[in-house]
């Protein structure tokens, strides 16, 4: 910079910021990337990256909220090997036949009530106003209609659809839960909660009714919950996962436990004791969690759908057009994200599918690379390629052969990574930064969980959705939709690169001629 330092002035550092500025201005103005639903406008939270938008090579997106609108709908459930599903906002069970027109229910059964108390029961959703002790007296089935609120919108889609078929919930005071179920009204005591997190994939809470009875309910996603079941046919439910799964929906898996006074005893002590200590409190919660919820009774599983959001498909079209590999991560189960991945036009069948997942040790892991390496090669097929990997095969491949999961992901046109957690994407984005071309890399989501993933790509965008502005706020550009992806790489990056590269071939001209 000391050499350079006779033609490179002052002053053209203060006009390529002022052009940054400027430019960011532009981004901001775009009346193509206003949302009309959020009544938000694109909006540029740095100008030092304009110039790097048009020139990302790999753009990693989170699924829910992101590619999908987020709004959850219930749409079935699987109770004793019996499938129901909500036809025109009656539940009905599912014929075996295509074709068939459901019959709707006369009532729920004691197996599907127990199912929606649970879903009642076992959430962190809060109404914007609780009802009085007059109130109470009034509760019916049909008059009371909530506005629920709730950080998760699968939480609220499903307490909105127990209430829908009769277990209503009417909020929580003094940790006294009040439910009304099939037209009585029910008090539960909340003993203790225990959170989901991103690691046991789980929540659960510890509840005691008006007969004095005390019940573990918990839900999750079914590799977090079938490996702390001890009763229930496992089989037919994790059939049923699948089944919903690649329909494409967000599947949960419901299962409960009765405690006796001794071992609610013994459970409240870990838990107090975890929950007040001072130091390592995070790890005795994790060990406190982990030894309540145990021994539990499989009930069964839920399929919510997520509507995608309008212009997906045809922006992950043009994104790879000019060259830009998108990569899927998602927390969803394999079967759902690959149905989602199809519908979006991230997968298309001219793809030859690549699978990393289910494995059970490095080696396993090293031979389906291997494998994968193999195919990738072979000359005879023309055929793109297209990975799909999981949490667990991430890990195991990422403890010796970080090397040949990188040249797999580089040959292969589209990566689908499931079950990731939040930490697993930010390790993704950062194995393909590390690659030897040193690639400008950008990642896209829109709640708490994908601010690891934004942090650590080049360009970090967030999404302006349902979950929060955590994402925006640690991001270098917001966003209302998808869709405004395509209009922000190809059009502004690219403008923002050509003016840049301009501005600074102009100084040089100036400073050279004045030199003469």
């Amino acid at each position: 910079m000391i050499l350079c330092n006779y033609i490179i002035p002052i002053s053209m550092y203060v006009t390529v910021e002022l052009q940054k500025f400027l430019g960011s201005m532009f981004f901001e103005w775009d009346i193509e990337m206003f949302d009309e639903i959020s009544n938000e406008t694109a909006k540029a939270l740095t100008s030092d990256l304009n110039e790097e938008l048009g020139q990302v090579e790999y753009l990693f997106t989170d699924k829910t909220g992101t590619l999908t609108e987020n709004e959850m709908k219930f749409r079935q459930c699987s109770v004793e090997g019996i499938v129901y599903e909500d036809v025109n906002d009656q539940l009905c069970v599912k014929p075996n036949i295509p074709g068939i027109i459901p019959t709707p229910l006369v009532s729920l059964t004691p197996a599907l009530e127990r199912l929606f108390t649970i879903l009642a029961l076992c959430h962190a959703v809060r109404l914007d106003r609780l009802h009085d002790q007059d109130e109470e007296r009034n509760l019916t089935t049909t008059v009371n209609k909530h506005e629920y609120q709730s950080s998760s919108p699968d939480e609220k889609a499903l307490v909105e659809a127990s209430a829908k078929f009769g277990i209503i919930y009417h909020g929580k005071r003094d940790n006294m839960m009040l439910l009304t179920v099939i037209g009585r009204v029910k008090r539960f005591k909340l003993h203790h909660t225990l959170d989901f997190d991103s690691i046991r994939k789980r929540m659960s809470v510890i509840v005691e009714n008006e007969e004095g009875q005390i019940h573990i309910l918990c839900k999750g996603a079914e590799t977090a919950v079938f490996e702390r079941v001890s009763e229930g046919d496992v089989e037919a439910v994790e059939r049923h996962v699948n089944d919903f799964a690649v329909r494409g929906l967000r599947t949960l898996v419901i299962a409960d436990r009765q405690l006796t006074r001794t071992e609610f005893f013994d459970y409240d002590a870990i838990l107090t004791n975890a929950k007040q200590s001072i130091v390592d409190r995070e790890e005795k919660l994790a060990e406190a969690f982990d030894a309540v919820e145990t021994k539990l009774r499989l009930i069964g599983t839920t399929g919510i759908e997520d509507k995608l959001q309008d212009g997906v498909p045809e922006t992950i079209s043009a994104l790879r057009e000019a060259g830009i590999q998108v990569w899927v991560l998602t927390g969803d189960k394999e079967e759902t994200a690959v149905n989602i991945s199809y519908s979006t036009g991230h997968f298309d069948h001219t793809m030859l599918p690549l699978s990393l997942t289910k494995q059970t040790t490095s080696e396993e892991c090293l031979s389906t690379l291997e494998n994968c390496i193999k195919l990738v090669n072979v000359q005879e097929t023309k055929r793109k390629h297209a990975l799909i990997i999981d949490g667990k095969s991430l890990s195991l491949s990422l403890e010796s052969n970080s090397d040949l999961l990188r040249i797999v992901c580089e040959e292969c046109v589209a990566v689908l990574c499931c079950r990731m957690s939040p930490l697993q994407k930010a390790i993704v984005v950062k194995l393909m930064k590390s690659s030897s071309r040193k690639p400008t890399t950008a990642a896209i989501g829109d709640g708490a969980n994908d601010v690891s993933m934004i942090q650590e790509a080049d360009v970090g965008l967030g999404i302006i959705g349902k979950e929060g502005r955590q994402a925006v706020r640690s991001s270098d550009y917001a966003l209302g939709r998808f869709r405004f992806l395509q209009r922000a790489f190809l059009v502004h990056g690219q403008y923002f690169y050509m003016r840049i590269a301009i501005l600074v071939q102009y100084f040089f001209y100036k400073v050279s001629l004045q030199m003469h």
